[in-house]
């Protein structure tokens, strides 16, 4: 799955049929098979989506990210006799919402593109409005979580998928490019958050209706340029491509790294304080978290192309896991920001490649949407219960502010990542065990279709199929989930 893929050689119309049988369906047209086969990867329209896509990640993901903000501030004034583990769960159903509504988003947008995403839009910053006249814990949490965060599912679910339209060999580039919308987000969010909500001369209430003022411009901007590239879907998702041990290892390691990646985003103001960081710097460690984000979300994209997602989330994986490891022995300003540089710049990469992660084993592009919304539907159970369970670690030290009172929650985030990522390193494997393998891609992110032009070492066609190469041309290719599901081994 790690290869160098060359698109040049997606001239000719791919192959469709059932799983099992070779070559090509006379049923398909010409333009059927372009729809599929041929990416824009670049121009305007295409563009437009990526601009648009990144605005929207600007007002969901952004703005969720800088959650840690409201949570400091709750725990000082309306939700004041609340634990930080308490006041977390707001956030964790936001981000479970915010992953699992893909589960509906998801086949709505294959079969009837983005037609959810205005009701969403308007939705969304109607529980914004909601939750700046909120006053009890349970409304913060039907309108701050509930509410806002089926919305957030809807709009950030068909931001990532709509890349998978236009672009395949620099699909990594233009998902780093949307995330790196959410980054941004993540940092003007947590300042003018921390600016407006500590002004004098400004309620609460106005300082949350500001924030959905800017996210309903950018959405109306957005609804007007994500417009799909790929006919609708007609059949059902065919839920047997869930079935594939590369899959579910995916799923698995997934839900462990949104275990351990929102534990800095929920607790590093709390955690800087302890750290001995003021309290007026300490809400900026989230937005200074962001920005360093975005390097990570967009360089990464353009590394992972070149030398493979799955290789490229691994790496990131562990490296996140060692500050983790680290920020529990960290007590002072100096620590406390070189850790929070890493992290954002090690989060960021893996939360922009996640979605490639599932794009690359998607076996067909018309299932883009509803792959991505089953498997975020998973990953979300993690961002639900991953930061109630470190706020809850925190909670048995009896103290958020003595010595060594995060080190449970830093040693729980980081282990959650290093098996997380060796889920990962065990799909890339299975898939494909060795490591440097370069293949002609003749369609979808070299998981779909290939031509049998092998270069280096990889498997030749008798290898993967059991049978003696026939006389094909050179340019005929075939479904690789025809002959090995995407993650069973060649036959013996």
């Amino acid at each position: 799955m790690d290869e160098k893929l060359d698109n040049n050689t997606a001239q000719e119309a791919l192959p469709q049929g059932d799983s099992g049988s070779l070559g090509h369906d006379q049923k398909h047209t010409e333009n059927d098979s372009s729809d599929i086969s041929e990416f824009p990867e670049g121009g305007a329209r295409a563009w437009l989506v990526v601009a648009g896509s990144a605005a929207t990640m600007f007002c969901t993901f952004g703005y969720l990210t800088g959650f840690g903000i409201y949570q400091q501030y709750y725990a000082a004034h309306q939700l004041k006799q609340y634990t930080l583990s308490d006041i977390s769960w707001i956030g964790s159903v936001q981000i479970f919402f915010n992953f699992a509504g893909g589960l509906a988003a998801g086949p709505i947008l294959d079969r009837y593109g983005t037609v959810a995403m205005i009701p969403a839009s308007l939705i969304y910053v109607v529980s914004l409005i909601l939750t700046s006249f909120c006053k009890e814990y349970y409304q913060f949490f039907l309108a701050q979580a509930v509410l806002a965060g089926i919305c957030l599912g809807f709009l950030f679910s068909n931001s990532l998928a709509i890349i998978g339209h236009y672009f395949n060999r620099r699909n990594g580039l233009a998902t780093g490019v949307v995330m790196a919308g959410a980054a941004i987000g993540g940092v003007i969010f947590p300042v003018a958050l921390n600016k407006l909500l500590n002004d004098d001369g400004l309620s609460y209430g106005w300082s949350v209706r500001v924030c959905a003022l800017i996210i309903l411009v950018l959405l109306v901007f957005a609804n007007l340029t994500m417009k799909p590239r790929l006919p609708p879907v007609k059949q059902k998702m065919d839920f047997t491509l869930m079935k594939r041990p590369v899959y579910i290892l995916v799923a698995i390691g997934g839900w462990l790294l949104n275990w351990g990646m929102y534990v800095p985003l929920f607790y590093l103001p709390s955690f800087a304080i302890t750290a001995g960081v003021s309290a007026e710097l300490a809400p900026y460690t989230v937005a200074i978290f962001n920005a360093v984000s975005i390097f990570g979300r967009v360089f990464s994209g353009t590394l992972a192309d070149k030398l493979g997602t799955f290789n490229v989330v691994f790496i990131n994986s562990l490296l996140c896991a060692l500050t983790l490891f680290v920020w529990a022995g960290t007590n002072s300003l100096a620590g406390v920001m070189v850790v929070t540089i890493f992290e954002g710049l090690f989060i960021g990469s893996i939360v922009s490649l996640q979605a490639a992660i599932v794009v690359a084993i998607t076996p067909d592009p018309k299932y883009i949407g509803s792959m991505l919304g089953c498997t975020m539907a998973i990953w979300a159970c993690g961002g639900l219960t991953g930061p109630p369970i470190a706020g809850a670690i925190l909670n048995m030290n009896g103290s958020y502010t003595g010595p060594g009172s995060y080190n449970g929650m830093g040693y729980f985030g980081g282990a959650s990542l290093v098996v997380g990522a060796l889920c990962f390193w065990a799909a890339r494997m299975i898939t494909e065990p060795k490591l440097f393998v370069k293949a002609k891609q003749l369609g979808y992110n070299g998981c779909n279709f290939i031509s049998w032009d092998v270069i280096g070492t990889g498997p030749t066609e008798e290898e993967w199929t059991g049978q003696p190469r026939g006389p094909v041309a050179k340019e005929d290719s075939v479904r690789v989930s025809d002959l090995v599901h995407l993650g069973q081994r060649r036959p013996q």
